[in-house]
């Protein structure tokens, strides 16, 4: 059995449009997109369900293979570990600052595989 996930090309938004892909095929169509690691792993479910907050980062190819599928993968942007939540409500908004995930390294992260010495 292999593993899939469900990815979708970077030119649509239409659900329709998204396929199951293998592991090599989510790697190439990474590889082709103009994004890089890391990325946030969300599941397909929809806001305010219990699974729709299980995510996860994947910060190279080397984690695929522990990702649950179906899922979405967004590119990760640093943020210096604050995000704001802006609610609007007519001619009223209100913006709450809140903590966040840190800034983490951009780009895939290189594994020393060679480095068996230690």
């Amino acid at each position: 059995s292999s593993t899939t996930a469900t990815t979708t090309t970077t030119d649509t938004t239409d659900t329709t449009s998204m396929a199951q892909a293998t592991i090599s095929d989510i790697n190439k169509r990474i590889d082709e997109a103009p994004f890089n690691y890391p990325f946030i792993v969300k599941p397909l479910t929809a806001a305010g369900t219990a699974e729709s907050h299980k995510m996860g980062i994947l910060l190279d190819r080397h984690g695929i293979s522990n990702i649950h599928t179906p899922c979405l993968l967004q590119e990760y942007l640093n943020h210096n570990g604050r995000l704001y939540k802006v609610y609007v409500l007519g001619n009223l908004v209100w913006v709450f600052p809140r903590p966040s995930l840190p800034n983490l390294p951009l780009g895939e992260f290189i594994h020393d595989d060679d480095d068996d010495d230690d």
